[in-house]
């Protein structure tokens, strides 16, 4: 269920909006960056969608070699979620613009 939900967030959410962005940034001139340019490249969903899948494919893997009961898979897909969600947050702000 979990492989589902991932490659559903991946299409759906992800996918569309990096094709948005790429759509976006192919109109970008050459050049330094501007702020608008970062606040598309720190595009918020694609972030948090990002290291959601990562974090829940590397809990999976995890419960793969390890085997623990129910109880204990579904508290540590639940943790890794939350893990994956909370490393995005740094990369979801846009960067400060260099003086």
């Amino acid at each position: 269920m979990v492989l589902v939900l991932a490659e559903v967030i991946g299409g759906a959410v992800i996918g569309r909006r990096v094709r948005g962005i790429e759509g976006q940034l192919s109109s970008v001139a050459d050049g330094p960056v501007d702020g608008a340019t970062r606040s598309l490249v720190a595009d918020r969903q694609v972030w948090l969608a990002s290291h959601l899948n990562t974090a829940t494919i590397v809990t999976v893997v995890l419960l793969m070699t390890t085997k623990p009961s129910g109880v204990v898979s579904v508290v540590v897909v639940l943790v890794g979620a939350v893990i994956g969600l909370a490393s995005a947050l740094p990369f979801a702000e846009p960067a400060a613009v260099p003086a």
